[in-house]
């Protein structure tokens, strides 16, 4: 959370700090995530009538970006629910996408893609999620490559299925519970992790290869 907005909101008055989270989409998100810790810092809670109110507003965004995406692309409306809460505001942080943590987390490995997750935990400034996040990777992968070595045979499709699996429970569970599903964010290139995980698979096909020719 930015430092600077954390001072702004210190000096706003609560009915100010009920405004900017009621009406979220008028202001900047790091704004309305300073405003809605300031307010939590005081003991104040939103009443139903507000939470509505913030509910209410992002069901409508959620059905503007689905009938936006519709009309521009109508063979894009299974890909919406990847881009929800994708933003071009510039004072929102930039994480991996959820599609590119599951992209990456199929093609190469749950702990490749619990490393983004955790890249983007470091990134909102939640540092104490990044233990758990690394954790289940570790030992989701590592039980994942003992189960597989016990069965004979090509396991390609039990290893995309296993790692599909560990992307769901990545999404589902960790994004949800540290960063949050309504999170809004502006996408991180991938570039970069995608160059590292082709040269690992790479080192590793050369690996094989170079067993099996021994």
């Amino acid at each position: 959370m930015d430092n600077n907005f954390i001072e702004e909101v210190t000096s706003k008055t609560t009915e100010e700090l009920r405004e900017i989270a009621v009406n979220f989409d008028m202001y900047r998100g790091a704004l309305v995530a300073a405003a809605k810790q300031e307010l939590t810092n005081r003991g104040i809670e939103l009443t139903d009538e507000e939470k509505a109110k913030i509910e209410n507003k992002k069901n409508k965004r959620k059905q503007d970006a689905i009938a936006s995406a519709d009309s521009i692309k109508p063979w894009n409306s299974f890909f919406v629910k990847w881009k929800i809460n994708i933003v071009d505001d510039v004072n929102a942080p930039q994480l991996y996408s959820r599609q590119v943590i599951n992209i990456f987390s199929v093609l190469f490995s749950v702990l490749f893609g619990g490393i983004l997750l955790a890249i983007n935990l470091k990134t909102v400034n939640n540092k104490k999620a990044i233990f758990p996040v690394l954790a289940f990777s570790v030992l989701y992968t590592g039980l994942t490559v003992f189960i597989l070595n016990l069965i004979p045979g090509s396991t390609t499709p039990l290893t995309v299925a296993f790692n599909l699996l560990g992307a769901i429970v990545l999404y589902n569970f960790f994004w949800g519970k540290y960063i949050g599903k309504e999170f809004q964010y502006r996408t991180k290139p991938f570039w970069i992790p995608l160059v590292i995980g082709v040269a690992i698979f790479g080192l590793f096909l050369w690996a094989a290869i170079a067993e099996n020719s021994i």
